[in-house]
């Protein structure tokens, strides 16, 4: 019997995410911000993974970085009124590492309901 890494994880208690894992550098820098409200509307309950890399768009981030687009559009978007209306308005809940490295050792993050947890 193969297990995955992830079956692994949770036998040993520890918490892995329940859907596919997103990084902002795959989506097109165009259609970036529509795409993250869409995925943000239909998120579905348990844990989600995105990478986002915020950052400036200024000339020295411009000379040292050929991701400079993605990362400015990433910053855009996680500061505009949208993704925060976005956020509150589907009831997900935004959390760093350290929640879930807290949680190692427990069989979940002891969330209530049908939780959306990005």
């Amino acid at each position: 019997m193969v297990r995955t890494r992830a079956a692994v994880a949770q036998q040993q208690g520890l918490p892995v995410v329940d859907h596919a894992f997103l990084d902002s550098f795959s989506l097109d820098v165009e259609t970036k911000a529509s795409r993250y409200l869409q995925l943000l509307h239909e998120l579905p309950s348990g844990l989600s993974e995105w990478a986002v890399h915020p950052g400036l768009a200024d000339s020295a981030s411009r000379k040292i970085d050929d991701g400079w687009q993605v990362r400015s559009t990433d910053l855009e978007f996680l500061t505009s009124p949208e993704a925060r209306e976005a956020v509150q308005r589907e009831g997900i809940m935004i959390i760093d590492y350290s929640a879930i490295r807290a949680t190692s050792g427990r069989a979940s993050l002891a969330l209530t309901g049908p939780s959306r947890v990005w």
